[in-house]
């Protein structure tokens, strides 16, 4: 269903643009937004590189640990069910944590 919807829009927005701009224009247009989706693409591939590194070292170094076991009381009451040394816990809390920076 989803893809008859997005086909759908794509076609009408083609045919708006033919019939608003004229066809050099949706080409034009077509290749720029190509261009700028593949720099968008080497952009965020480099800063997911950096954090998936900086989580990687975190986690190496027993930072995601420590900050687990600072969290911890206020994982008892969101998660009851949870063991207290459950592999889960050091995600949820760097998920947390991340969330609280922003």
């Amino acid at each position: 269903m989803m893809g008859i919807v997005w086909v759908a829009m794509l076609a009408f927005g083609a045919v708006w643009a033919v019939c608003t701009r004229g066809p050099g224009s949706v080409a034009a247009m077509s290749i720029s937004s190509a261009k700028e989706a593949v720099q968008l693409c080497l952009a965020l591939a480099g800063s997911i590189g950096l954090w998936s590194g900086m989580a990687r070292i975190a986690e190496q170094s027993g930072l995601t640990a420590a900050l687990a076991a600072g969290i911890r009381p206020l994982l008892g009451p969101l998660f009851p069910d949870l063991a207290r040394n459950s592999k889960s816990i050091p995600l949820i809390a760097s998920s947390m944590a991340a969330n609280l920076l922003g």
